[in-house]
């Protein structure tokens, strides 16, 4: 039987956004990893958006890091982060928990549907 780690392999980290700031712009958010190939590195460029859904629903929105491509075919998008749609909407659910706590700690409103809806 496989040996668990209790010990968790990687930290989400909310920051509140400055002043001037983005009205819709909720925080940003980077993940340190602790353990494996990348330990002692850190993921940025998260952020996290108020967003309403076509029928009125307010969720919060996971934004990852991207490059603007510039071809014959107009402006491209490049995801630095990439996987399975399960493993991206497993990350993303982290990460709102993570700001939801951050929220709650910092007497911040979090949008009303947060926890049904993360989208990119």
């Amino acid at each position: 039987m496989a040996k668990k780690n209790s010990k968790p392999t990687e930290t989400i980290t909310v920051k509140t956004p400055a002043a001037g700031a983005p009205a819709n712009l909720l925080a940003h958010v980077e993940i340190l990893f602790a353990s494996g190939l990348l330990a002692g590195l850190r993921l940025t460029g998260i952020a996290l958006w108020a967003a309403k859904a076509g029928d009125g629903r307010r969720f919060v929105s996971v934004t990852f890091p991207a490059r603007q491509v510039e071809g014959d075919e107009g402006t491209r998008y490049f995801d630095h982060l990439r996987g399975s749609g399960e493993d991206i909407k497993r990350l993303k659910a982290a990460i709102v928990d993570a700001y939801r706590a951050h929220a709650r700690a910092e007497a911040l409103e979090v949008p009303e549907d947060a926890a049904e809806e993360a989208v990119a």
